[in-house]
């Protein structure tokens, strides 16, 4: 198809983007970045995806995941997470992290995985973003 509009900007596109854009076009598909990883990253990237895909699939089939399939599905760092927000209202990140002796990313992660499986809900914003079971 020809399309003058198109032509004419890529056509007055520096030298420096095109090597760019050979760069990524010559690594397409070339992606080896595994291969380094150890078993145990490995393993952690392997449960992150499989929580990920079950929460989106049972969104999608109108499903939710029983508290037994989460105890099956978490480490124990994330089943404490879960279990502490059981059985408390509400609570922040922060607090969960320094009641648990958590690092704030690791209760980040725990967070966004139990809220893509529809298991808590978001109240708030920044600092005061609080967490609770649904």
């Amino acid at each position: 198809m020809n399309h003058p509009i198109l032509d004419h900007r890529l056509g007055n596109l520096p030298a420096s983007i095109w090597e760019k854009i050979a760069l990524v076009d010559e690594l397409k598909g070339r992606w080896a970045g595994s291969v380094r990883l150890s078993p145990q990253v490995l393993g952690r990237l392997k449960q992150s995806v499989l929580v990920t895909s079950t929460g989106a699939s049972t969104r999608i089939e109108g499903a939710r995941l029983s508290d037994d399939d989460i105890e099956k599905l978490f480490s124990p760092r994330q089943l404490a997470v879960w279990r502490y927000l059981q059985s408390a209202p509400e609570i922040t990140p922060k607090d969960l992290s320094q009641e648990l002796g958590i690092p704030r990313p690791t209760i980040n992660q725990v967070l966004n995985r139990l809220l893509d499986l529809d298991k808590i809900e978001r109240i708030g914003l920044g600092r005061s973003t609080r967490y609770r079971i649904k």
